[in-house]
């Protein structure tokens, strides 16, 4: 609604004397997005070689609708002209620019991409996790952490954003998984926390969602005895145990971070064993689980 009285006054430029020009020119740069995801095309530009047209066509994507478009065009112009300091220079005047949270939210990780020795970046990092709005303050946290510069706080925005109450940064969830496991490394805290959630009986009771609390004990935990130990009583006691990891059909996490062992072997071939018919489409996952024949 917003965007459409912005809109409306701005169309009001071609009825003035002065504005007319400028609001013609403007128009005329307009096309409609026939084709809504386009993050494949951004990120292929990323290996383009240098231009400034592919700049602009990025910048185009920085500002888009769509956050996966975003996303794809905020790497690719860190990609193809970080560094630059011109390019910089405009990143950092629309990261100061009031603007919808999204277009900041992108911006600022363009920046600390490209740019991440640009001595203002750290004070708007802290700034920018305190916001409401839970991509940017994703975004904010997930470079504090790569920077180094992380804290408590950070830990229990990260932790907060697992219970999966908000919808706002969910195409983050896998970074603030790889977030939490690497900048509080073994942190028995959070593993005990997401133990008790993945023993939940539906998805969101607990204090972290089964799609965070499983990815959490995948990624940081790998081969633990006292988590393969619970994913055992999963495959003892549940129908589909990969629920309650955040699995759907790809068991590829549990794969690369629990074949093998000893823990699970029994309780994932007795699963498997009761599936009947439907064996079969599990049989080659389970048996990377527990290397059994």
């Amino acid at each position: 609604m917003l965007r459409e009285r912005l809109l409306e006054h701005a169309l009001d430029g071609l009825f003035s004397d002065i504005l007319r020009g400028e609001t013609e020119t403007g128009i005329k740069r307009w096309y409609p997005a026939r084709h809504k995801w386009r993050s494949d095309v951004y990120s292929a530009m990323a290996e383009w070689p240098y231009k400034s047209e592919i700049g602009e066509a990025l910048w185009r994507g920085l500002l888009d609708e769509e956050e996966q478009n975003q996303r794809a065009a905020a790497e690719a112009i860190a990609k193809n002209f970080g560094g630059e300091a011109a390019i910089g220079d405009r990143l950092l005047r629309l990261l100061l620019t009031p603007a919808e949270p999204d277009i900041t939210a992108h911006a600022l990780h363009a920046l600390c991409l490209g740019w991440p020795k640009e001595p203002r970046l750290p004070q708007a990092l802290r700034e920018a996790r305190q916001t409401a709005d839970w991509t940017l303050r994703l975004i904010a946290i997930i470079h504090r952490v790569k920077r180094q510069e992380h804290d408590a706080r950070d830990r229990e925005s990260l932790l907060e954003f697992a219970t999966n109450r908000y919808y706002r940064g969910w195409r983050w969830r896998e970074d603030a998984v790889e977030t939490l496991v690497t900048g509080w490394p073994n942190d028995r805290e959070i593993k005990k926390t997401a133990l008790k959630s993945i023993a939940t009986r539906w998805a969101d009771e607990g204090p972290m969602s089964w799609e965070f609390a499983g990815p959490i004990l995948m990624r940081g935990f790998s081969q633990d005895d006292e988590v393969a130990a619970a994913i055992a009583v999963l495959f003892r006691h549940q129908d589909h145990p990969g629920h309650h990891l955040g699995l759907n059909v790809d068991w590829t996490p549990l794969i690369e971070s629990f074949a093998g062992h000893p823990l699970l072997r029994d309780a994932v071939d007795d699963w498997l064993e009761k599936k009947g018919e439907e064996r079969l489409f599990w049989n080659y996952q389970c048996c990377l689980i527990s290397k059994s024949q």
